[in-house]
């Protein structure tokens, strides 16, 4: 009996899940193909979030680290582009950080309350929890359109701005993208490559990884890579995507973590020789870590590392694999770092890729080779490069696309 109902909920949930894509195309992108751009200056208080006609605009986006817990409070970094803002605001918003980050943190009246919570009444902890992540959210929100006068958000056709948005399922991802709204749709250059969106949730079974490409409008807009294309495929990736991120948590076993791993990162292999190199782009699966510590009142220091997961380096060295693992799952349990998945599109190039594999296949012949590997790991150095040859290549910026492919005029 319990059988046939659980049957009877996934045929459901399934047959929910295709109408719902089938009707994507239509309703996801309506606006771009509309070529509305009215709202671009609209606001309110209650929501600063990017809409659908900043997307010409946009510059950059800056990730907060942390994840809004009591352990890892939000810290907002610095590093966004000097010219993502004029200086006066640029200075303005650097005044704000300063003066928002130590208010960020939780109080000790509402650490003892969660703990007073988890002990005598451990169901309600989480929501208690949930309640107190959504009212920094809205502190944090409320103090940015406080810090700036109006017509620092609206569309003067010449000004910069910022937006804030977050995941709202959980609070514990959040981010402040820029806009300039001298950047319009009959300008526009295409997407920014590397394009690097990181993924909410936290790996576990009621907040598993998740790339909300419904609400967030910049994981939304890559579908202008090449809209035509794009706009019935690009849902079902990434609903596939989420799906395949469900099963993944760093806590599991070794061999299940390894197993659920290898299995997404073939499966965005498998995505990129089908969709994404056709347009010399590429999607990898990074892992990012975020550090930082407070040396004074409101000043921080800040590390960060990211590693990208690739079969063409899991192969070639199974036991960086392991180790990989091994530290990522010591620092979630320790709690003394911020690890995150992180979706990365970048320029794909053919001859780079097949000098690649020539490299590591010329470092695992020879013992001095691997060595040489291990040395270079444990000094945090690039192993796919040599003295003459950087990456330098893959940080620069360029555009995906032009406007006049991006929606197939």
């Amino acid at each position: 009996m319990i059988s046939l109902f659980i049957f009877i909920a996934l045929t459901y949930r399934s047959g929910a899940m295709r109408n719902k894509l089938k009707s994507y195309p239509e309703t996801l992108y309506q606006i771009w193909e509309e070529n509305d751009e009215s709202g671009r200056g609209k606001i309110t208080e209650n929501d600063l979030t990017l809409r659908d006609s900043n997307v010409w605009s946009h510059t950059h986006r800056m990730y907060l680290i942390g994840f809004n817990s009591i352990r890892y409070p939000w810290f907002i970094p610095k590093d966004f582009p000097r010219d993502a803002l004029k200086k006066q605001d640029r200075d303005k918003f650097l005044k704000f950080i300063d003066d928002i980050n130590p208010k960020l943190k939780y109080s000790l009246l509402e650490k003892w309350a969660f703990v007073f919570f988890n002990v005598f009444y451990p169901p309600l902890s989480k929501t208690f929890h949930f309640y107190l992540r959504k009212k920094k959210f809205e502190v944090l929100q409320g103090a940015i359109y406080l810090h700036f006068p109006p017509q620092f958000w609206t569309d003067k056709g010449d000004n910069k701005s910022i937006r804030l948005g977050c995941s709202k399922c959980d609070y514990q991802l959040a981010y402040f993208d820029f806009i300039d709204y001298e950047k319009k749709r009959e300008n526009w250059l295409g997407l920014k490559v590397p394009m690097p969106i990181l993924l909410a949730g936290a790996g576990t079974f009621n907040h598993p990884y998740k790339l909300d490409y419904e609400r967030d409008i910049y994981a939304k807009s890559l579908v202008l890579i090449k809209f035509d294309f794009f706009q019935d495929k690009l849902p079902i990736f990434l609903e596939n995507f989420n799906t395949q991120l469900a099963k993944l948590s760093f806590l599991k076993l070794e061999t299940q973590v390894m197993r659920d791993l290898s299995k997404t990162v073939r499966w965005l292999e498998s995505a990129n020789l089908a969709m994404f190199n056709h347009f010399n782009i590429k999607c990898i699966l990074y892992l990012v870590e975020n550090q930082y510590t407070e040396v004074e009142m409101g000043v921080f220091k800040q590390k960060r590392r990211s590693f990208p997961l690739e079969s063409i380096f899991f192969e070639a060295f199974p036991e960086m694999y392991v180790t990989l693992l091994r530290y990522v799952k010591a620092k979630i349990m320790s709690h003394k770092s911020e690890i995150r998945l992180a979706l990365v599109f970048k320029r794909f190039d053919k001859k780079k890729f097949v000098k690649t594999e020539q490299r590591i296949s010329k470092m695992t012949k020879t013992a001095i080779e691997i060595s040489a590997y291990k040395v270079a790991i444990a000094r945090e150095e690039s192993v796919l490069f040599d003295d003459d040859d950087t990456d330098k290549e893959d940080e620069k910026i360029t555009f995906a696309n032009r406007p006049a492919n991006a929606l197939g005029q």
